[in-house]
């Protein structure tokens, strides 16, 4: 059984007359009120579903003190249950959203996690595979411009005054982990590998190279593409394309300008 507590944000933008300031109130005199006898046409409902998952921690078990996001302009939280992991989201406006999940307190030990869902007329998504939560350890200051290794056999190569730091973010601090556990709903067939990278949601306006270690033996010259989660645009980007070096021992290239879910995905 799924448990679910939800709070719903909305964003109001301003309005007011579209005339400059001194026809305003000569636009409102001449504006034709309605009738109050005039029926008003109620709104169309709008198309709803739900969407349902598991977030769990690295041994399986379900996470406790974290909290889910669901984004696309408004956002709405969720609490997974302590019990089970599971959580529910009920009556959504059908759409495509960023969804992901993150742990609550001062301590942010848990990387968070992003993917994007795409809720359907009528019906219940259940994400392919739980979120998967780990702990990540801190991050490398980044200056100038710097190649930084996060884990085993990836490094990425970060100029710091091109990033922008999410709200609240006081220094570049790049890390992150590759998942042991791929995340839910990603936006290919195969993937070969997924890394979970921070500040989580910092982006670049100078694209970051990567290099990674090539563990899958691929053939000199084979080229992979990468996708990552981006909040800004609601959709999984290109993060541009690698190539497996001629000595066969790395794949090079990358164009990433946002730091979340990173998937290399594997060969066609």
């Amino acid at each position: 059984m799924f448990a679910s507590k939800a709070l719903l944000l909305v964003l109001v933008s301003g309005c007011g007359p579209s005339g400059p300031p001194d026809t305003a109130e000569a636009d409102l005199e001449a504006a034709e009120l309605p009738d109050d006898d005039e029926p008003i046409e109620p709104e169309e409902p709008r198309p709803r579903g739900d969407i349902q998952g598991f977030v769990l921690t690295s041994d399986g078990t379900p996470a406790t003190n974290v909290r889910l996001t669901l984004c696309h302009f408004a956002c709405r939280f969720a609490d997974p249950d302590p019990a089970t992991g599971a959580f529910l989201y009920d009556d959504v406006v059908v759409d495509r959203y960023a969804l992901h999940v993150e742990e609550l307190g001062d301590e942010q030990g848990l990387v968070p996690v992003l993917t994007m869902v795409d809720v359907l007329e009528d019906q219940v998504l259940e994400l392919d595979r739980p979120f998967t939560i780990e702990a990540g350890p801190t991050g490398l200051l980044a200056t100038g411009v710097s190649e930084l290794q996060i884990g085993e056999g990836f490094f990425v190569t970060v100029d710091a005054d091109a990033l922008e730091l999410p709200f609240g973010t006081e220094q570049p601090l790049v890390g992150g982990i590759r998942a042991t556990e791929m995340p839910p709903q990603l936006p290919v067939d195969e993937a070969l590998a997924a890394w979970l990278l921070e500040p989580f949601d910092a982006t670049s306006s100078v694209p970051m190279s990567v290099r990674i270690a090539n563990e899958w033996e691929l053939a000199p010259g084979t080229t992979l593409r990468m996708h990552a989660a981006s909040y800004a645009d609601y959709d999984w980007i290109s993060a541009g394309e690698v190539t497996v070096s001629e000595d066969g021992t790395e794949l090079v290239g990358g164009a990433l300008t946002v730091l979340s879910t990173l998937v290399l995905e594997g060969p066609s």
